[in-house]
């Protein structure tokens, strides 16, 4: 845990690609929600896969907002920024 920590926070200040870093970010709190779930969940905001009708996964977040009782998902990365695989 504390390992993924320590690389989040070096990889904020050394990433120059900000497709990169946002990706990176995105795996990072993934994992380490994944494995803090014994603790009590105080934040509205979780990292989710999205599977598209392209049958690829789109890294996004899902915000619940419970005394406004909405759920915003936002994507990581827009479509149109995605890695294409080659033809």
């Amino acid at each position: 845990m504390e390992n993924i920590k320590l690389l989040n926070r070096c990889a904020a200040t050394m990433s120059p690609v900000e497709k990169e870093k946002q990706q990176f970010l995105f795996w990072s709190e993934f994992f380490m929600e994944a494995i803090d779930s014994e603790e009590e969940i105080i934040c509205g905001r979780f990292p989710v896969l999205i599977q598209e009708v392209t049958k690829q996964y789109t890294p996004s977040f899902l915000t619940l907002n419970v005394s406004e009782g909405s759920i915003i998902l936002s994507h990581v990365l827009e479509s149109s920024q995605q890695k294409k695989p080659p033809p």
